[in-house]
Formats: C-alpha cells, structure tokens, sequence
C-alpha cells in the first residue's frame, strides 16, 4: 500500500493536483499517529499494535486515493505492454538520477564515520540537519515546476515561469541562511543543549552550499518535468567524484569544517554544471533567468490567481 500511494501521488502530481499529492503524504503519517496511541497506549498491543495501525493507515490513504482517480479514469488491469516499457524506461533514469542525488547528500556522512569520532560526527549531522530545512520551500516550488512543465507545451512560457520562481527560491533561501546563521548560537544550545554548541561552526560554515543548491534543485525540476532527468547525471556524477576525493583531502586534515567546504564546493560544481545544461537545453541566457525584469511582479500575481483558482 505504501508503495501503492507513492505511484498514487505521482499521478496526481502529473495531473497538477498537489492538494491530492500531498494528502497521499500527510493523511497516513496523521492516521498512524492517532492509530498508534489507540492500539499502543490505550490497548497495550505494542509493536503489533504500531505494525496495525501503520498498515491500516497506508490502506486508507490507498482506498481513498484511487476511488478519487476512479471518478476521472479508466484503470486497466494489466496496464498495456508498451505503457509498462514506457514508464519503466523512464522511472530507471529518474532512480539513478534520484540515487546519485542522495549520495552526493550522504558521502560527507559516511566518509566522516570512517575517519572521525562518533561525536564529531554527531555534530556534523545535527549541522547538516538543520540548514537542510532551508530547502523546505524551494523543494515546494520544485513541485510544482514539475507538474506544470509536465503539462505545458510551451517552453518559453515554461522558461519564464521557472526563472521567477528560481529568483525567488534563491531570495528565500539567502534570507532564512542569514537568520540562521545569525540564531545558530542561540537555537542550537536552546534546542540540543550546551554539549551541542559544536555544530554551530558546521551549520554555519555548510550554508553557502545549502543556498547554491536551491539552483540546482529548481532547474531540475523544471528539466525532470520535461522528461529529461538523465541531465541531471552529467552535472551529478562529476559532482559526486569530486565530492569523494576532497573529502578524502580536508576530513584528515580540518574534520567536520573540511567535510562542510567539500560539501559546498561539490554542490557549487554541480550547480554550474547543471546551469549550463539548462541554458543549452531551453536556449536562454544567465541574464533572463537570474536577473529580474519589470514583469516579475505582474507573472508572480498572475501565478497566485491560477493556484487561488485550482484551489
């Protein structure tokens, strides 16, 4: 059923309702919770009871998800040969892509287990952790780049759309970067306790990475929309390497501090390399997707009428 709602949500993403998207998300994180403390704590059932009421939820959302695509579909059992190999194709580039995304996320984890004290380690996961939220907000506009791209067949529309939605992604994610790193000092002993004060440096030294990755999150985006996630792996691949070996280099010799600079300097690459496809492939320039024109204003009101009107 879990795996049932996760291709669930993804319809629904394509078909542009992201309130649905994201019900498939929330609904059966609520339901275990109110579920567990009524098999948990009110009948005793321990880890049954948590397996139950996990299974009754992913259930629900499941019945509730696609009696919903029922009102507007015809679902076919077994699915047609070449919409099987279609899809499939399709979803393995979006996994490799989807994997080496993560392991550019998780190599400075892993490589600083192998070669630091658990506690620094600690540290730095904390640090990672916490400016990750940064990405909060663009990853929500990412969603929504990618079901309407899905949908548009007018790139430069589509172009447009995104380079407003980037500037303000990146606006976003520079302001709440200040803020954090000026309450670091603050939040983290108030949050974790004083012991945890370690991870204010790494938060703060790992923000200019966090940021410049919003570049890449959103115009990936836009590309994956269009049915082009294998892009991403050029910019990828070369960024993950390069993560590896200067990790290898700074961990020895800086710690957790060397690991955050390898981290900025592998996502700053990726971004740039993915900056580049992106030009290419939509035939733009760095000026009209970082510099805001006039229309700026006039686009964003006009995107906030069409969601007021989904809605």
């Amino acid at each position: 059923f879990i795996l049932g709602n996760l291709y669930t949500s993804g319809i629904f993403l394509g078909l542009e309702e992201i309130r649905y998207s994201n019900m498939l998300h929330y609904l059966p994180a609520y339901l275990t919770l109110i579920l567990s403390l009524i098999f948990v704590w009110v009948f005793k059932l321990g880890v049954t009871g948590a397996i139950t009421a996990s299974l009754i939820s992913a259930m629900t959302a499941f019945v509730v998800a696609t009696r919903h695509l029922k009102r507007e579909f015809e679902i076919i059992i077994p699915a047609p040969r070449e919409a099987i190999w279609s899809v499939g194709r399709l979803g393995v580039v979006y996994a490799i892509s989807h994997m080496l995304l993560q392991l550019n996320y998780k190599a400075d984890v892993l490589m600083l287990q192998k070669m630091r004290p658990a506690a620094e380690v600690g540290f730095y996961s904390i640090g990672v952790s916490i400016t990750e939220q940064l990405w909060l907000i663009p990853f929500t506009i990412g969603l929504v780049l990618l079901s309407r791209t899905a949908n548009d067949t007018d790139n430069t529309g589509a172009a447009q759309r995104t380079a407003l939605l980037l500037r303000i992604g990146v606006m976003l994610g520079v302001a709440g970067s200040i803020v954090l790193w000026l309450l670091a000092p603050l939040l983290v002993p108030l949050v974790f306790g004083k012991p945890y004060i370690a991870s204010v440096p790494i938060i703060q030294a790992i923000l200019p990475g966090i940021v410049i990755f919003i570049i890449f999150r959103l115009l990936e985006s836009h590309l994956a929309g269009m049915g082009k996630p294998y892009l991403a792996i050029w910019a990828l691949v070369p960024s993950l390497l390069l993560n590896i070996g200067l990790n290898l280099w700074l961990i020895p010799r800086y710690g957790a501090i060397g690991s955050a600079w390898a981290t900025n300097i592998s996502y700053a690459s990726a971004t740039v390399v993915y900056v580049a496809i992106y030009l290419r492939t939509m035939k733009t320039t760095l000026w009209e997707l970082f510099i805001p024109g006039r229309q700026d204003i006039e686009k964003a009101r006009r995107i906030w009428k069409e969601r007021k009107k989904k809605r």
